[in-house]
């Protein structure tokens, strides 16, 4: 995929990934990626923080959008093998 959006949305560190027809958002990710970079499958995009406002330690929270505001479950990448987490 190719990154669309790295930086802050409420003070959470957000990574978008363009995958040709689907997006994905990995928050609370540090990333030196930068807009433009193009990734591969099984590359890291970034580092977990930490969450405390919510999270006993680091939780990673997903998201997944088709087109412009069809929202998709993320879990779905999971059960397929199609994503990975290390």
């Amino acid at each position: 995929g190719r990154v669309t959006f790295v930086g802050s949305v409420a003070r959470t560190s957000v990574v978008t990934i363009d995958h040709g027809g689907e997006r994905s958002t990995y928050q609370p990710v540090k990333s030196r990626l930068r807009i433009g970079d193009s990734v591969s499958g099984g590359e890291p995009v970034g580092t977990l923080l930490g969450s405390p406002s919510h999270c006993a330690g680091a939780c990673l929270h997903l998201g997944r959008l088709e087109g412009e505001d069809e929202y998709l479950d993320p879990l779905e990448l999971l059960a397929s093998g199609r994503f990975r987490l290390i």
